[in-house]
């Protein structure tokens, strides 16, 4: 009664808000060198460097106050769907970040 919206709790906690921090770049950042560094599909080919998107990840931060660039529309909870129908989609609306 009185709800129009309803959220999982595993979308709400990974999803909605601010949820990307420098200090989460930062140790994402750790975590792909320690874990991904010996590995060669880990370079890139023409720089060599790491691939970490820390600008991609720096851009969420500055551009979105930390919050991730997406819509996420699904079926009202409770609708019967037929097989092989789209249930939930997640679109990317900005153009710079994908």
């Amino acid at each position: 009664p009185g709800t129009d919206k309803t959220y999982s709790y595993h979308l709400q906690k990974h999803f909605v808000g601010q949820v990307v921090t420098m200090n989460n770049i930062n140790a994402a950042e750790r975590f792909f060198r320690d874990h991904f560094a010996r590995e060669q599909s880990a370079f890139d080919e023409k720089t060599s460097q790491l691939v970490f998107n820390r600008n991609g990840w720096e851009y969420i931060v500055k551009e979105h106050d930390g919050r991730l660039p997406i819509l996420m529309k699904a079926v009202p909870k409770g609708t019967v769907v037929p097989i092989k129908q789209v249930l939930l989609t997640v679109e990317n609306p900005d153009p710079k970040w994908f």
